[in-house]
């Protein structure tokens, strides 16, 4: 079922299979209830993983969110103090897009033969978002933004703190 059709043909709005999802369709289409983590033991025991694991946003809660983001705009003790909390992360962008990954048998990822080696464009990027403003600071780079990359964009943001401050 996982390796050869999405959720969405079982009327779940979403393209990646998760124990939850698995549970949720096992249950309504055979009536088979298993927790999650026995799910994810079978999956381990058939010798699969997913090459690109990734959370599922519609699972976030929206409402503790929200306090968080509440609570640290109330606090007063970071404006009297003249500090920022800034939160921040890294991605990259590439021209091409990727190939879907799936639960997969491990190491057997395809293979895909290109001519292109070394010539496909990608952009490393980093974004950071100051939590009491909002303000954000964006930046991408050609290179990976490990070492020296990094430390600028971290030296950069730190000045930009101080002015916005």
């Amino acid at each position: 079922m996982f390796r050869e059709e999405l959720p969405r043909n079982y009327g779940i709005d979403r393209n990646i299979w998760t124990g939850q999802i698995i549970s949720t369709v096992l249950e309504s289409r055979w009536e088979v209830k298993l927790k999650i983590t026995r799910i994810y033991e079978i999956l381990k025991e058939l010798n699969k993983s997913n090459p690109k694991a990734h959370r599922d946003d519609a699972n976030t809660h929206k409402e503790e969110q929200k306090t968080l983001i509440s609570n640290l705009k109330k606090n007063s003790l970071l404006k009297k103090k003249k500090k920022k909390i800034v939160f921040f992360d890294e991605f990259a962008v590439d021209e091409r897009p990727s190939i879907f990954y799936g639960w997969a048998e491990k190491n057997t990822g395809s293979k895909v033969l290109s001519n292109q080696k070394g010539k496909r464009k990608k952009l490393n990027g980093m974004i950071a978002v100051d939590t009491l403003t909002g303000q954000e600071y964006f930046q991408l780079k050609e290179k990976s933004l490990i070492g020296g990359c990094f430390r600028l964009f971290l030296t950069t943001l730190s000045g930009l703190c101080q002015k916005w401050i």
